[in-house]
């Protein structure tokens, strides 16, 4: 049950539900979207799905699955742990803190946001020349963070390109996001500029590298700071980081290893079931 099921939201729309859900369906024949009429799973992930009534009465295995400090928003987060057997985070850090809440011995391990490759399309294949444009893209609830990298754009001579649900004043040039065709937008550009979360909000310190991995996938060096702006001017440096990186993404970010890793979670809370 994902969140953008759940929650009646366009198809397309939820990012954590393609990642953490659909994706894994893909390359795991036994797993499905829920189904009403269904009369019986043998376990049921709730992937920021907040199912109160269903969560409750259901008895077999049930996990939560959580990518965001929901609870900041006033969501049922301890609510859902009560009632599950295991909670799985996006990153080590929203593990550590589920593990501060009153969890008993439940287990809490993070699988992180990995790629199909499959989707992860088209590659940039090739990286020639100085760096004259760069893109971001996500909610735009989140470009603010922008904010202390335009000057430095300026500076440079970059272009800026904002791929997001709504426009950015900054930028130079704006695309919808559609995951049809962002990989395509994207490469476009010479680097993904993803300005550090240092210093900003207590929320984004639980983010998963979602990001990143993406541009791995797609050959795309990522942007954090002015540093990697030198290191990453010269086309032979560039082209090396992401064929690096590139090998980095298929060795340990493709989702078939969520599949591994989920199928080995199932298969504990099974065990402790018996004991």
């Amino acid at each position: 049950m994902t969140m953008e099921q759940y929650d009646h939201r366009k198809p397309g729309s939820v990012g954590s539900s393609r990642i953490r859900g659909e994706w894994m369906i893909k390359y795991w024949d036994e797993l499905e979207l829920y189904q009403i009429a269904r009369d019986y799973y043998d376990f049921i992930i709730f992937q920021k799905a907040y199912w109160r009534e269903m969560v409750m009465s259901y008895k077999g295995i049930k996990i939560f699955d959580i990518c965001d400090p929901d609870w900041l928003d006033n969501r049922p987060v301890v609510e859902m742990i009560e009632h599950c057997d295991a909670v799985v985070t996006s990153s080590e850090r929203l593990a550590e803190q589920i593990r501060l809440f009153d969890v008993d011995d439940k287990p809490v391990v993070c699988i992180p946001d990995r790629i199909d490759f499959d989707w992860s399309h088209p590659i940039k294949m090739k990286h020639e020349g100085r760096i004259k444009s760069v893109v971001w893209f996500g909610y735009s609830s989140s470009n603010s963070i922008l904010d202390k990298a335009v000057n430095s754009l300026k500076k440079r001579g970059i272009k800026l390109t904002v791929i997001s649900d709504k426009s950015y004043r900054d930028a130079d040039a704006f695309y919808k996001y559609d995951s049809d065709t962002v990989n395509a937008h994207i490469v476009r550009h010479d680097a993904l500029l993803m300005p550090s979360y240092t210093n900003e909000t207590y929320r984004h310190q639980f983010k998963s590298n979602n990001k990143t991995v993406q541009a791995w996938a797609l050959k795309m060096p990522v942007i954090t700071n002015s540093e990697d702006f030198d290191k990453w001017d010269d086309p032979v440096a560039r082209q090396k980081e992401v064929d690096d990186k590139f090998k980095l993404a298929q060795d340990f970010y493709d989702v078939r290893q969520s599949v591994v890793e989920y199928k080995n979670l199932i298969n504990l809370i099974k065990e402790r079931q018996v004991k």
